[in-house]
Order: C-alpha cells, then sequence, then structure tokens
C-alpha cells in the first residue's frame, strides 16, 4: 500500500525545532513492512495553504495518516477535509494525543475514518493488513472506527513491552535539514552553532501528576538499553553531523540503574554530543548529576510548577519543595544548567502562593516564564474542572477549537483571580522573578555557560521577553 503521512504545523509563532518522532517510527514500520511511505511535513515547510491543497491533491496514496496533538484539533479537522475532497476512497486514519484524548469526537466532527488510541507502531502494522484486505479491522486492537453512520472501538490495546524491538525513525523522508536549522534552544546556549535532533530513550512515567496527559505512554515505565540508545546517536551524528540531543523522555532519570549504564556508555564511547533531559526533583543526586555531566549532560529541566507546597499537592505533584531547592542547587553545582517551568493559576492559588514561588526561583537562581495551568482533557485536572463547573456543558466543543491559545492565554480559569487579575500576578511574578538576585543568578550563568554565552543568551532572553509582552 502507498501512504501519504501528514505532520500538521505546532505552534505556529515559534520555528520547528522538533523532529516528529511519532510519525517517523511509524513511516519506518511501514516500510519494513513492504509499504510505500511519502511524507507531507507541514510544519517543517510552513508551506501557504495553496501549495499545501496542491500537494494533497497531486499526491497518490491509498490511505493518509494525520498526526495530532489535542491543540492541533482545527488543522486535523481541515487537513482530513482536504483529503477526503481530492482522495474521497482514501482511509484518513489520526495518530497522536488528540485521537487518544478524542477518538469518537474526532471521527464525529471531522472528515477521518480511524482513530488509532495511544502507541501506533503495532496497530498501524496491522491497521495496514486490514485495509490490505487481509484481516477483519474488528481484530485491530487499539481503534475506533466509522462503520457507515456509526463510530465502533475495538479491544485496547497493551503497552509495547520492549522498546529495543522497535526501528529508529525514518528521519531520512522527512526534512531533517529543517529541525537542525533550529536547534534546541538550551543546547545553542552552550554553542550558537549546535547541530541538534530530538530523540526518546524511554517511555512511560508511573507519577501521577493532575495535569499531565498519559493517554499515549501510559504509567508504566519502559526504558531503551543502553546500547540501543547508544546507536541510535551514533547514526545521528554520522548521518546529519548531529552534536546535541534533546531527549523528550517524560522522566529520563526514572530507571537510576539505566541511567547510570547509558552515562558509562556515553563516557566510554566519547560521541562528542551534548544533550539536555527531563527530570523529576526527588530522582536526582550529586552522584547521578555527576555522572550525567561526565556523559555530556549540560541541561536538565525540571517541572517545578510552583514553589508553594499547598499548590504542589493540589497538583498532585509527589514531591517538596525542599527536594525541588536542593535538586536544582545540586544541579547547578555539577555543571548543570537547571531549566525550571512554571505554571500559574491553579485552583487555591493566592498571592502568597505566587510569592513562595518567586521566592524559590530568586532563591535557587532558577529564572523562568509562567504558563497558565491548563486542564487538558484526559487529565484528573480536566475532570475536576468539569466537576466544579469550570468547564461548563456546552463549553468542551469550543475549548476543542482553542487548544492551540495554551500556555500564553487563560483557556480555563481555574483559580479565583479574574483573567485580568491573574495576567497581571503573572507579569509582576516573572519580572521579579528576571531581576532578582540577579548579580548572584549571573554568577551561576557564567559558571555554567561561560561569560560570553551566558551574556548573549542573557540579553536574547531579555529582547525575546519585551517583544511577547511578558514583562512589560
Amino acid at each position: 500500500m502507498k501512504f501519504l503521512l501528514i505532520n500538521p504545523v505546532i505552534a505556529k509563532g515559534r520555528a520547528p525545532a522538533y523532529f516528529p518522532l511519532g510519525l517517523g517510527y511509524i513511516a519506518q514500520v511501514l516500510l519494513d513492512n513492504g509499504h510505500t511511505v511519502e511524507v507531507l511535513d507541514i510544519n517543517a515547510y510552513r508551506p501557504p495553504e495553496e501549495e499545501v491543497v496542491q500537494r494533497i491533491r497531486e499526491a497518490e496514496f491509498d490511505a493518509a495518516g494525520i498526526t495530532g496533538m489535542v491543540t492541533e484539533f482545527a488543522a486535523v479537522r481541515r487537513l482530513s477535509g482536504l483529503v477526503k475532497e481530492f482522495h474521497p476512497d482514501a482511509p484518513v486514519i489520526l495518530g497522536g494525543g488528540l485521537p487518544t484524548a478524542f477518538p469518537r469526537q474526532v471521527l464525529e466532527k471531522t472528515q477521518a475514518d480511524i482513530s488509532v488510541v495511544g502507541e501506533g507502531e503495532v496497530t498501524i502494522k496491522e491497521l495496514a493488513e486490514s485495509l490490505s484486505g487481509r484481516r477483519p479491522i474488528q481484530e485491530v486492537k487499539g481503534i475506533w472506527y466509522k462503520d457507515g453512520g456509526s463510530v465502533r472501538m475495538t479491544e485496547p490495546r497493551g503497552l509495547i513491552g520492549d522498546l529495543d524491538t522497535l526501528p529508529f525513525p525514518a528521519r531520512d523522508l522527512f526534512p531533517v535539514d529543517r529541525y537542525i536549522q533550529n536547534p534546541v534552544t538550551y543546547l545553542r546556549m552552550f554553542d550558537k552553532n549546535i547541530v541538534s535532533l530530538n530523540m526518546v530513550s524511554s517511555r512511560g512515567c508511573p507519577y501521577r501528576c493532575a495535569y499531565c496527559f498519559h493517554g499515549l505512554w501510559k504509567h508504566r515505565f519502559r526504558g531503551r538499553s543502553a546500547d540501543n540508545i547508544v546507536a541510535e546517536m551514533k547514526l545521528l551524528r554520522d548521518t546529519y553531523g548531529v552534536n546535541g540531543i534533546f531527549f523528550m523522555d517524560d522522566t529520563f532519570t526514572l530507571d537510576r540503574k539505566r541511567l547510570l549504564a547509558l552515562c558509562d556508555r556515553l563516557i566510554e564511547e566519547e560521541l562528542g554530543i551534548i544533550w539536555v533531559a527531563s527530570a523529576r526533583v526527588n530522582l536526582v543526586d550529586p552522584e547521578v548529576l555527576g555522572k550525567m555531566r561526565a556523559a555530556g549532560c549540560r541541561v536538565i529541566t525540571y517541572g517545578i510548577e510552583s514553589g508553594s507546597q499547598q499548590i504542589l499537592d493540589e497538583m498532585r505533584k509527589g514531591v517538596k519543595v525542599e527536594q525541588a531547592r536542593q535538586a536544582v542547587l545540586d544541579t547547578w553545582e555539577a555543571g548543570i544548567l537547571p531549566i525550571g517551568f512554571l505554571m500559574i493559576g491553579m485552583f487555591g492559588e493566592t498571592r502568597q502562593t505566587v510569592e513562595e514561588t518567586v521566592r524559590f526561583c530568586n532563591e535557587t537562581g532558577i529564572v523562568s516564564g509562567f504558563s497558565f495551568v491548563t486542564p487538558f482533557p484526559g487529565t484528573e485536572l480536566y475532570t475536576r474542572a468539569l466537576e466544579v463547573g469550570k468547564i461548563r456543558p456546552g463549553e468542551e466543543d469550543e475549548l476543542l477549537e482553542r487548544w492551540s491559545e495554551w500556555g500564553d492565554e487563560i483557556l480555563v480559569n481555574l483559580s479565583d483571580f479574574t483573567d485580568a487579575e491573574l495576567k497581571s500576578l503573572r507579569r509582576e511574578a516573572q519580572i521579579r522573578i528576571l531581576w532578582g538576585n540577579w548579580l548572584w543568578k549571573a554568577r551561576l550563568y557564567i559558571r555554567v555557560l561561560g561569560f560570553r554565552n551566558a551574556a548573549r543568551e542573557t540579553i536574547r532572553y531579555i529582547l525575546k521577553s519585551l517583544r511577547i509582552g511578558k514583562f512589560t
């Protein structure tokens, strides 16, 4: 069969920095099973609408696959409609976070035919067999599909147990150069000419933070082996000249034994690659951080979220403020740049809880902006917002159209502040975090980044912040 895989635009105001790993895995699975694959990476090229229409109209394929997160519903609906307009007999398959969270709704509200729920590598193999007439569609686990005027679901699919059995993503089918031209910001702090790509070394997270969506990878942690990870890193270095990697795992540091084994391999191999990964503050210590630094880690991102224990407990974060404080300070000490993500507007948020977060940042050296707390579908926070009336009946369809605005816009205000008050409070807090204890923070950044890099990134950060109005 011939498949057309489509990657819609992600974050219109930002350059395409992250390779679409999900589609890359799907593409390679299809190739390995004898199918032909063509890719339309709209996110990479950002072509005008008429060019997208022309590409879809002229493409030759038997089925189309479109990936999408909840924030991309409008784009997925438009693209599925275009495919059906010019290729009415070609099945349209949706994959990713959007159909996983809304498998029935996306089929009812778009012209797509099939929703793939959760991990798609095994499902797409069986689905291709079904579309080829070699397997009844009812036997394909993990999908919802249109059957005449009805929408039906099949038996849920289990998780992929051994991630080493998956092929590496088919990056050669995509315009990789477009992603390399927009390196990960955190790595560019260390080398403005960095050549970087993203990959994952594990899937799943056992923690149950109220704001996290775990529909795709679920709660069971599964890690790739050190040999498998290093093999892909070598491939990226040798094929594309990559010297920087962004690991997009939910929780890179969860399995300590695996982490230390990987670090030992990287130290042994001397790949010449620096990298950034995510971690939880309760899963790092000086030994782990020192080994990560020696293995090439230069940045660790932490979901700090708040400096208030009250708010962390509301979020079901499962950590203490003091753990976060120690983790950040230990990260600085190891020579690794700690990046903290913050949120504002949680249930129970007050001026005092925001003040505690500002104080935390100014005592640990974290410089970060706030995103607004957003109750995404499929999360505990979303369920709670429905229960208490923060999302009213009938608003769910409207929100489905607006999820792309999350982070910088208040889609659902969970706090007792008005929208205007919450925006003002965020702006004031960000100014105080930026300038609070600034001399000590500058010394920390210079120590980790070097004077020239620290100065360049500070200027860039301030100008960007002023441009988007965060600090004005």
